[in-house]
């Protein structure tokens, strides 16, 4: 199971952003337009999941049908408001120094008061960077076999791992370059690690047994903060690190 279904705050409905001014075309014709504000939270850790000193510094902005609209930037506490805002649906971006931008989109405002946004788990990007990656399928043919290297975690954390597999050479963590993703934690600098089950039925799905595949690995951090990419229909991780590991090919088992 992906580390992602471990929160220690309420998971939030995806956001979408707005224009300053907006007779939005996705509003409701069922009802007249609303103003309105959004008021929400962000929760900040660091890649082993531990709460950062300060939720401050994170630009929050809002878009409606890729038109950019207002911003505003959370406090220490976390906290933001989004102020005069019409009925309608947005997307909500988050970014800010040290985390990888994180999308939630096709959020529905109705307007007429102050809607809540609840609190949303963000990461920085990971710092850890895999390299010696090997792979290859046990002798049994119902494993894949992945072996590497990682920054061990400070004691008493753990450090995740997200694997990408793809047709080509040129799989990565891009959403448009990978077919299959999935992700380990790791409690020592040696990577022993063991695609099984779902997970190895996906690349069996996506590429064929006994047909070639390649993988790559990148550093994660526990809140992924993942969101669909509209264009793909791939999952986007934006907290994984920036420099990938070697691509290794391999016959799928």
């Amino acid at each position: 199971m992906d580390h992602m279904t471990r929160r220690w705050f309420a998971p939030v409905a995806a956001i979408a952003v707005l224009p300053i001014v907006i007779g939005c075309s996705s509003n409701s014709s069922s009802g007249p337009s609303l103003e309105g504000s959004w008021h929400g939270f962000v929760a900040m850790h660091d890649e082993f999941g531990v709460p950062l000193t300060s939720d401050s510094g994170v630009i929050v902005t809002i878009s409606n049908n890729g038109h950019a609209g207002p911003s505003t930037v959370s406090s220490a506490d976390g906290g933001f408001t989004l102020a005069d805002l019409h009925t309608g649906t947005y997307t909500l971006t988050y970014t800010g120094d040290g985390i990888g931008p994180f999308l939630r989109p096709e959020i529905a405002f109705v307007g007429g008061g102050t809607q809540f946004l609840g609190t949303q788990n963000l990461s920085t990007v990971s710092a850890g960077t895999v390299s010696a990656l090997t792979a290859q399928p046990s002798a049994t043919g119902d494993t894949l076999e992945i072996t590497g290297a990682i920054a061990a975690p400070p004691t008493g954390l753990s450090r995740f791992v997200r694997l990408f597999f793809g047709g080509a050479t040129s799989v990565s963590a891009a959403p448009t370059n990978y077919s299959v993703s999935t992700s380990f934690k790791v409690t020592k600098g040696v990577l022993d690690l063991s695609v099984t089950d779902t997970a190895l039925a996906s690349i069996r799905a996506a590429f064929g047994s006994g047909n070639p595949a390649y993988v790559v690995g990148y550093g994660d951090s526990f809140f992924t903060d993942s969101y669909v990419d509209t264009a793909t229909g791939n999952t986007v991780y934006p907290n994984v690190s920036t420099t990938p590991s070697n691509v290794v090919a391999f016959i799928v088992p």
